[in-house]
């Protein structure tokens, strides 16, 4: 029990020896002497000034007792709030306090909590709110950022507002893919239907996307070369054609073309093919390797003796070239020439032993061996 519970006790059995209403009124009895009398009158009117005074003292001190020991809360520290006695003869017990608590009265708890807390204290500024009379009293106190120890305020959850999603229409927009878009579709179909052997929807794909951009020359070399392998010379040759006539410019096409139309026994139009590549572009090598090869073979000499002296001029040490340059010109019954030029492809290197045998035998039939 608290020193406080115990004063108040204390008082409590004080209070009952000295209360006015207690306090029976002497029987005066009649003396024989007058001034006897009013001696012990006077004697007990101090008496009861005397109790009354004391209840009074008792009283005051046990409030400020109440008030002063009671601890000051500190802001660092968790506010306690503790309610003094409702009534002078019992007190009131430790209580944890929810979020709505159910006590007989008003009135007694806020006076209570009035005396349990100073006015300029911060923490005595605990609002009470929501107070519903009825048979029961319920109250609602706001909380204080931090938890009470004995005493806990515990506030009442307000309403979450969740969040309101309105109701959205979806809409289904048709996205109108360009022609060159739809060509890359029809270009990775082509290249997926390539690598697993499936020729035929990979020409079918190649063929869609060059319909839609004829711009895709790897895609459409490789559409040459599906057919060539198919052995569709004629699809192959005319897809080359197209792109050659499309790009004037993509001599690839051009040189391409011409093997194809070799590869068809069209000598011809080959050798009309590799004329449309000019000198000084970077596939002259390769058209005058064609040229030589293919006039030699038709029979057209003299420009298998150009194709061979723009080699030579490329490659000046290669035997094999000087050795063309001589069977060019003595094709062409210049002997003189062609016995130089012989003469010159055996001092270079690059020769096989069939090519060397058959320019020393046919240097000895020109009367000029050594």
């Amino acid at each position: 029990m608290s020193v406080i519970n115990k004063m108040l006790q204390d008082l409590d059995k004080r209070q009952q020896g000295h209360q006015l209403s207690n306090i029976t009124s002497p029987q005066m009895q009649y003396m024989g002497r007058v001034g006897h009398s009013k001696k012990s009158w006077l004697i007990g009117v101090v008496c009861l000034l005397l109790g009354a005074l004391s209840v009074y003292a008792f009283q005051g001190i046990n409030k400020q007792d109440n008030v002063v020991s009671q601890p000051q809360p500190q802001l660092e520290q968790q506010p306690q709030l503790q309610a003094s006695q409702a009534q002078a003869s019992q007190p009131i017990a430790t209580t944890e306090l929810a979020s709505s608590v159910t006590v007989p009265a008003v009135d007694a708890v806020v006076h209570a909590v009035d005396i349990a807390l100073p006015v300029d204290d911060p923490v005595a500024q605990v609002p009470v709110t929501g107070v519903a009379l009825g048979p029961e009293t319920e109250i609602e106190t706001e909380p204080h950022p931090q938890s009470v120890a004995e005493h806990k305020l515990t506030p009442t959850p307000e309403p979450i507002a969740e969040p309101v999603q309105a109701a959205g229409k979806m809409a289904v927009t048709e996205v109108k893919l360009t022609p060159t878009q739809l060509a890359q579709k029809q270009l990775i179909m082509a290249i997926d239907a390539d690598k697993r052997a499936d020729w035929s929807k990979a020409i079918e794909h190649y063929n869609k996307a060059l319909n839609l951009d004829p711009s895709l020359h790897e895609a459409r070399k490789q559409l040459a070369a599906l057919y060539y392998g198919q052995g569709q010379l004629p699809d192959a040759a005319q897809v080359l054609q197209q792109g050659w006539l499309l790009y004037p410019q993509e001599f690839e096409f051009t040189l391409l073309l011409a093997r194809v139309q070799q590869a068809m026994g069209d000598t011809e139009s080959a050798l009309t093919s590799l004329a449309n590549i000019p000198d000084s572009h970077v596939l002259a090598r390769q058209k005058w390797l064609a040229q030589s090869d293919l006039a030699q073979k038709q029979g057209q000499f003299t420009l298998a003796e150009q194709a061979y002296r723009q080699l030579l001029q490329l490659e000046p040490q290669q035997g094999k070239w000087w050795m063309g340059l001589g069977y060019a010109l003595d094709s062409q019954q210049q002997f003189a020439q062609a016995s130089q030029a012989y003469r010159s492809a055996l001092s270079h290197p690059g020769l096989s032993m069939q090519a060397t045998a058959f320019i020393e035998q046919r240097l000895n039939q020109l009367g000029d061996s050594q």
